[in-house]
């Protein structure tokens, strides 16, 4: 019975914890993109929340790049898998720090992390990054 009962707790603490990530993902400030502007949604970043070498968690985050100039838009796209790479290896180095399984992601310490990346790849202020969706979810 009390394995039970403590099942239910771990599962009602993770679904607290997802719902609290989902609801808080959304930058604090209200930022959104841009009306007008090119949004380049990238394919969804999965990797493992490490702590102390064990796994504590997966970490989902959905990013969005908008182009601040239209001319840029190409050259950009040509760029994703590259800035693709910069970014996981970014975020796996960000957690590693700063994310933890009881506490949601802050997006915009995920996108001032991310920005010197990915200006080092295509140059200063030809887009931006905003987090769409980012969830940690325990193992």
């Amino acid at each position: 019975m009390k394995l039970f009962l403590r099942q239910i707790l771990v599962v009602a603490a993770a679904i607290l914890a997802l719902w609290t990530a989902s609801t808080q993902s959304i930058a604090q400030d209200g930022t959104t993109p841009e009306e007008g502007k090119l949004a380049i949604d990238m394919a969804p970043f999965n990797f493992a929340l490490l702590d102390r070498g064990r796994q504590r968690g997966k970490v989902v985050i959905n990013l969005t790049l908008v182009v601040q100039e239209q001319r840029d838009s190409e050259m950009i796209r040509l760029r994703l898998p590259q800035i693709r790479a910069d970014f996981l290896g970014a975020l796996t180095s960000l957690s590693k720090h700063n994310f933890k399984v009881n506490r949601s992601i802050d997006p915009d310490l995920v996108t001032g992390y991310l920005t010197p990346f990915l200006e080092n790849r295509i140059g200063q202020d030809k887009a931006k990054v905003y987090v769409q969706y980012a969830m940690i979810s325990p193992t």
